[in-house]
């Protein structure tokens, strides 16, 4: 799925419009968990937007961004924007798997005590933007178990968008466990796109047309 359109179709979960990260800047960064100079913010969002459009001649400065920016927001974005544009981008994927594995286990220590929160957002929102990517799967699973609802939804997610029809019965158990988040959680079936997925999530969800639209990204 291209990085736009899996953009579009998270920010259309209700229960992951609050988690994904909409970066914006600051003249100048407080620290490293605050949000990136406007000046770097700007460039790196060009090259971003000529990445997007096919323009494979930005890689490389954006790899060199990736390494010399100051914010880990912004490393978090560009990280995401580079996945699967690189012959090898196994750094960039293990640095934005932990932080998937810690979402799911809620260790967020890696914060420390003052921006364990921070952590947490940025964890949680790393497993929903690698949630599609099939080397997610074991993790998927595990994550259908946890306490948290948006760690579920991000499941829920993946698990769809990998197509696996398999865990339906599983998808279904997780959604029944949080009886005031049902509608949200089920939602994210659209990106199954099957009958099977359907039948589950209309059985939770009222707004069937934002459903329907979401489906039929």
């Amino acid at each position: 799925m291209r990085k736009a359109l899996l953009l579009s179709c998270l920010l259309a979960l209700p229960c992951a419009a609050e988690t994904i990260l909409i970066v914006e800047c600051v003249d100048t960064p407080a620290g490293k968990w605050d949000k990136p100079a406007c000046v770097e913010f700007e460039r790196n969002s060009k090259w971003i937007k000529r990445l997007a459009d096919g323009d494979e001649s930005v890689i490389p400065l954006l790899r060199e961004a990736y390494d010399a920016t100051f914010t880990y927001e912004e490393r978090r974005r560009i990280a995401t924007e580079l996945q699967g544009h690189l012959p090898n981008d196994a750094e960039l994927w293990r640095e934005s798997y932990t932080l998937a594995e810690h979402a799911v286990s809620g260790d967020f220590t890696p914060g420390g005590e003052e921006h364990r929160d921070d952590y947490a957002r940025f964890a949680t929102n790393a497993l929903f933007l690698i949630a599609e990517d099939p080397r997610t799967h074991a993790l998927m699973i595990k994550a259908l178990a946890s306490e948290d609802s948006d760690v579920v939804c991000a499941a829920i997610f993946g698990l769809a968008s990998q197509k696996d029809a398999a865990q339906l019965a599983a998808i279904e158990k997780a959604i029944r466990r949080f009886p005031e988040k049902q509608a949200e959680l089920a939602f994210s079936l659209f990106a199954l796109r099957t009958t099977a997925a359907d039948e589950i999530a209309l059985r939770y969800i009222e707004d069937v047309d934002d459903y329907l639209t979401a489906r039929s990204r």
